[in-house]
């Protein structure tokens, strides 16, 4: 696999949205790549599973809620 494979660019595209919390660009790119792989894409599918793209904010208003213990 060479670094212009497009499914390494791809995974990089959804890796840097995800980290920067910009789930809705993330999770579009993750539907098209599954698209084309009929699902069989396991980065995006991994990033689809997880839960933390659900949760930005609650997380977010637990964490403010424990640091003023």
């Amino acid at each position: 696999m060479s670094a212009a494979d497009p499914f390494v660019v791809e995974n990089n595209s959804i890796y840097l949205h995800y980290i920067r919390h910009e789930f809705s660009e993330a999770l579009t790119l993750i539907e098209s790549v599954l698209e084309k792989t009929s699902g069989a894409a396991e980065y995006p599918l991994y990033v689809k599973g997880s839960p933390w793209h659900f949760l930005p904010q609650p997380l977010k208003a637990l964490s403010s809620a424990t640091r003023g213990k």
